[in-house]
């Protein structure tokens, strides 16, 4: 069986899933990636590979807010995130003139830590 890897995490992915919680896979890390404005730009973004309940392997690119909270929850050193386990919620937004479903954290602190098996999050 062939597990679905290299999808980024939207609202329109998350709004579709019965149990919203992850686990963060890897070390996350920052990357450029070019600005949504401004395609000649780079912006300097948080990524995350996360793991589902299902065992898909997504990208995610937290915003401020869940960064705060993930920090919040388990500490600013980002090593010290990996195994832990989160839950999204959606908010509905206005996001540049359209309402879109924005992805959160929510600010809930499961005790229990998932070991990685490898160093790829599998």
């Amino acid at each position: 069986m062939a597990i679905v890897e290299g999808i980024a995490v939207s609202g329109e992915y998350i709004v579709k899933l019965e149990d919203k919680t992850f686990v963060v896979a890897k070390a996350p890390h920052y990357t450029e990636v070019p600005n949504f404005d401004n395609p000649e730009k780079l912006d300097r973004k948080l990524v995350m590979t996360v793991k589902l309940s299902d065992g898909s392997i997504l990208d995610y690119y937290p915003n401020k807010t869940s960064v705060k909270t993930m920090a919040n929850l388990w500490g600013y050193e980002m090593d010290a995130w990996i195994g832990r386990k989160f839950e999204w919620t959606l908010v509905n937004q206005n996001v540049m003139g359209q309402m879109k479903d924005v992805v959160f954290v929510k600010p809930e602190k499961f005790e229990v830590k998932e070991v990685v098996v490898d160093e790829e999050g599998k």
